[in-house]
């Protein structure tokens, strides 16, 4: 998707406020949007039938193609005048720009992404608030949502392994305690999982950074760096839609597609080195900074060689030594030739595991059998 260049004030929000006799908000709610005619009218529909109504919204649209932009500005009456549209100058290719730009118009005392595919239930901005005003919250990260197919129909309840069977609000404020929770992945990254008060992004000037991909994570852990204190909730609020794509990438797709993920997660990984080292506790405590550069290069190397898991050592060669060779210089063919070999040790690896699955399955269940067989001929 092409991309433009914009000024500081549509990634850097200026997120001042004069002060005036108008009443603010209770909640932001910034949806960005792009080709979501088939969902966007649902997503707007779970807004209007909220139990609580002290909220603005604001759609940005990334230049959609479709009806997109003229299905959200039928919705303005039903709103009130609470609904604000408003369009990129340029498509952006990601979430990022247009979430900025939400902030950046933002009034709530609060800050809620949503997903222009995606609904809330009709108690979620009651919860979320009463929750946040009772804790005095900075920010809350929910650990459960609901999994939907493409026609909103609820598949399942999805829920962070790592906090089990958590049925109570935790509150926290130790920073050592969620670096721990990070490297655990304790937490998950996509903006909707998360109430923010927007204080916390005013005074840090927290924004997504300036990546298609990847804007998200540097986004979140951002905020948890920073913020004093931190809900962890095991409400299930928010209905996530599940789509699945099965176009297969051409080799051109994939040389591109391999591009964008390498560059993302070099530039990625310097924003959160640079992030952390304007935090007194992080230049304290290098131990924790190489952690937690670790567990997220770590993160993005599994999951680029799972993306490209199917496709052969010599194509992903050939795309990386494409893509890099210039910035890599005389080292392209010895760094390219590494990744490849390091993505080839993940195949091995993951056939290893899978094979040991199936072992460990098999054994498991000629144990239970023989244990049965056991009983059986002690109980004779």
């Amino acid at each position: 998707m092409a991309k433009h260049k914009q000024k500081k004030s549509d990634n850097v929000p200026n997120m001042s406020v004069t002060q005036s006799s108008y009443v603010f908000p209770a909640i932001s709610v910034i949806i960005p949007m792009y080709n979501a005619e088939k969902y966007i009218g649902k997503c707007l529909d779970s807004i209007l039938a909220q139990t609580f109504q002290n909220f603005e919204i604001i759609v940005v649209d990334d230049c959609s193609t479709d009806n997109s932009y003229a299905i959200v500005e039928s919705y303005k009456e039903k709103f009130g005048g609470r609904l604000t549209l408003m369009r990129m100058e340029q498509n952006t290719g990601g979430g990022g720009f247009p979430r900025n730009r939400g902030l950046l118009f933002s009034r709530g005392e609060y800050i809620y992404f949503m997903d222009s595919d995606d609904m809330i239930r009709d108690n979620a901005f009651k919860e979320m608030y009463t929750l946040a005003k009772q804790f005095n919250a900075d920010i809350m990260h929910y650990i459960k949502s609901y999994d939907a197919n493409d026609d909103g129909l609820i598949l399942k309840l999805d829920s962070n392994r790592v906090y089990g069977s958590m049925n109570k609000v935790l509150v926290n404020d130790d920073l050592l305690y969620r670096l721990n929770l990070i490297v655990k992945d304790g937490f998950w990254y996509a903006p909707w999982r998360y109430f923010i008060k927007r204080d916390l992004i005013a005074e840090h000037e927290i924004f997504f950074p300036k990546i298609t991909i990847l804007e998200d994570q540097i986004f979140i852990r951002n905020l948890l760096f920073h913020a004093k204190r931190l809900l962890i909730v095991p409400n299930a609020l928010y209905i996530y839609r599940q789509s699945v794509n099965s176009v297969m990438r051409s080799k051109r797709e994939l040389l591109q597609g391999i591009k964008v993920s390498l560059e993302s997660t070099i530039i990625a990984t310097k924003l959160l080195a640079n992030t952390m080292n304007k935090i007194e506790f992080f230049r304290s405590n290098r131990n924790h900074t190489y952690t937690i550069l670790q567990h997220f290069l770590f993160g993005q190397l599994y999951r680029f060689f799972h993306e490209y898991n199917e496709k052969s050592s010599a194509d992903i060669y050939e795309a990386i030594k494409f893509n890099f060779a210039e910035r890599l210089g005389e080292n392209d063919v010895l760094v390219s030739m590494l990744l490849t070999i390091l993505k080839s040790q993940y195949k091995i690896n993951v056939t290893n595991q899978y094979k040991f699955n199936q072992f460990a399955t098999a054994a498991n269940k000629r144990i239970a059998e023989l244990e049965a067989e056991i009983k059986r001929l002690k109980s004779e």
